[in-house]
């Protein structure tokens, strides 16, 4: 006869393993005791768990009441957990405690002295670290039944236009929780350009008695408007397999053994779910830049800076090359942050910089930003010329501008180079036969008393005042006339030149102006410059110096209104740090465009 055994799910199979279990003999083994903490550190009022865990007994006394100032804690029940190992099965009995701090500081909860089959043990000393409370907001649910929910923290609710903020968001699940996600958040906010997400860190965590997977990505804001702004919700998509509900107790010797957290992992677990993480959003009162008592040099840098300089070589020939270092180190917005400005450019020829940044911290916000600027002495000089960059001070609510060293160097005059003496040709001996001298008259000759006319005289005629003066007048005439023609060819190459070079600059700014793929950031910029250009061209001025207000007067008041909101578009633009690329339209590319036109026809017809 054949029997066919079959097993029609997976809790029988599970309780034949009891009984195997069970039935197997229970492997002696050495006790251990052993303490620790879900955590080991908290803030004030946010519990954490205390566990005593007792290897190799099947049961033990928990230990008398544990008091340590500063901490309550309260006991919360025994479990057991059944390990076994080639079918020998070790048992450990685990007393957990719910400790609950009551002020800032670091606390020891001794050895804990526990007693098994008469024989005493004792458990190993752990620390908590307790801090204050972090400012946050916006979580996603509340009340004790939350599971899964998020929260943005921010350490201030006020700044502005172009101040970065440190923005940390936090997404908590509660530990029984089986989750994983494979992208980083994603967080909105109008009005904000935000940074790219760090790589995340991933802690233990306990709140309201509740112990959760807490997963933390870090970023910066920078506000590119002024108002009340929202940042936010924060969205974050994982896959999550929710616990199945606990077995009713029936009084059976098994019900222990199935509703142990060992079993609830292998087979207490719900299928996977998309899942969909989102915190609340937090509000910021963002403050317009005074535009009072505001440097010509200011970039849009907003945060606190130092300036030191120094320079290399410090003695040098006129004429030769002198590298000078600026670094900037601080905190703040460092796309922002520009090349400090020579204060008086007499005697020196500058050169565009260049700049490197090195941050301090994963986000960027604090860091040192290195510029290197090649400068040439035209003229003996004795220190480098002075360095200014300016700033907006946040927490000072006021413009600073900071002033760099001046390097002390010895340039010395270019010597002119020394006249080429040549040596004196040396004699030649002639073979030639010496002349005969003609014979001396010998008649008596009276002697002269007149003056001896021009061609008379037995000097040579370049030896005479009269030739050289005769020769200096007209020559001094035409250097005079030659340098007055250099001059003022000098002049005029010099001004079609810069003429040629701003006719290339406008011919460069347009192409930006009219590609698809200029963000709205360089659109407006190009505009802005491709103006300045314009009326620097026909006015001979310097685009640098010319202003919003320089523009607006050469056209009419229509025009004006205009050309003021490309340039206030361009301002808050910049302020943002950087741009995101979105928001420029064909119909705002249409407008820009046809009054750039009205305003180099309304030149032209003047």
């Amino acid at each position: 006869m054949h029997f066919k055994l079959q097993i029609s799910n997976c809790r029988f199979f599970v309780a034949l393993l009891a009984l195997i279990f069970c039935a197997s003999v229970l492997r002696a083994a050495d006790v251990e005791v052993s303490a620790s903490l879900s955590q080991s550190s908290t803030e004030i009022g946010q519990p954490v768990m205390y566990q005593i865990k007792i290897s190799g007994a099947r049961s033990a006394q928990p230990p008398s009441a544990i008091s340590v100032e500063g901490l309550g804690i309260n006991y919360s029940g025994q479990s057991t957990q059944v390990q076994m190992n080639n079918f020998d099965v070790t048992m450990s009995v685990v007393h957990s405690y719910q400790v609950v701090p009551q002020r800032v500081g670091q606390f020891t909860i001794p050895p804990q002295i526990v007693e098994v089959s008469g024989k005493k043990y004792t458990a190993n000393a752990v620390t908590l670290e307790v801090v204050k409370s972090a400012s946050s907001s916006g979580s996603a649910q509340t009340g004790n039944s939350r599971q899964i929910f998020a929260e943005i923290v921010t350490p201030k609710q006020s700044a502005y236009v172009g101040e970065v903020i440190p923005v940390e968001v936090r997404f908590y699940v509660d530990s029984r929780i089986r989750w994983n996600t494979q992208q980083p958040p994603t967080l909105s906010g109008e009005g904000f350009t935000v940074q790219k997400f760090t790589n995340p860190q991933q802690n233990q965590v306990s709140k309201d008695g509740r112990a959760y997977d807490l997963v933390t990505f870090k970023t910066a804001v920078t506000a590119a408007k002024a108002g009340k702004l929202s940042l936010g919700p924060a969205l974050l998509e994982c896959v999550a397999q929710m616990p199945r509900p606990r077995r009713q107790r029936s009084g059976s010797p098994f019900d222990d053994f199935f509703n142990d957290d060992a079993f609830a992992d292998a087979f207490g677990f719900g299928p996977a779910q998309q899942v969909t993480m989102k915190s609340e959003p937090v509000s910021i009162d963002v403050k317009s830049l005074p535009a009072q008592n505001q440097p010509r040099n200011f970039s849009g840098a907003v945060g606190q800076f130092t300036l030191s300089t120094s320079a290399n070589p410090t003695r040098v020939k006129a004429g030769d090359p002198i590298t000078i270092t600026a670094s900037i180190t601080g905190r703040g917005n460092f796309d922002r942050v520009n090349a400090p400005q020579i204060s008086n450019e007499s005697g020196w020829r500058t050169y565009p910089p260049s700049a490197k940044f090195k941050a301090d911290d994963d986000v960027g916000i604090s860091g040192t930003k290195t510029f290197e600027t090649a400068v040439i002495p035209d003229e003996p000089k004795t220190k480098t010329p002075r360095l200014q960059f300016s700033y907006f001070d946040p927490l000072a609510e006021k413009y600073v501008t900071l002033n760099g060293e001046q390097i002390a160097i010895n340039v010395e005059k270019t010597n002119a180079p020394a006249p080429v003496v040549r040596a004196p040709a040396t004699a030649q001996t002639s073979t030639a036969p010496t002349a005969t001298p003609a014979p001396q008259p010998t008649d008596i000759l009276y002697i002269r008393t007149d003056a001896a006319r021009w061609g008379e005289s037995f000097e040579p005629i370049y030896r005479t005042r009269g030739f050289w003066f005769a020769q200096i007048v007209p020559l001094a005439a035409l250097a005079t006339f030659s340098a007055v023609q250099i001059s003022r060819s000098k002049q005029r190459d010099a001004a079609a030149s810069r003429a040629a070079e701003l006719r290339r600059e406008k011919a460069e700014l347009m192409k930006t102006l009219n590609r698809r793929d200029v963000s709205e950031a360089e659109f407006y910029d190009a505009a802005a410059r491709y103006i300045r250009t314009d009326l620097a061209l026909r006015t001979g001025r310097s685009a640098a110096l010319i202003d919003v207000n320089d523009a607006c007067n050469a056209v009419d008041s229509a025009a004006a209104e205009k050309l003021r909101s490309i340039f206030s578009a361009q301002a808050e633009l910049r302020y943002a740090g950087f741009d995101s690329g979105a928001n420029l339209t064909a119909d705002k590319r249409s407008e820009v465009l046809d009054t750039i036109k009205r305003f180099e026809n309304h030149h032209a017809r003047a």
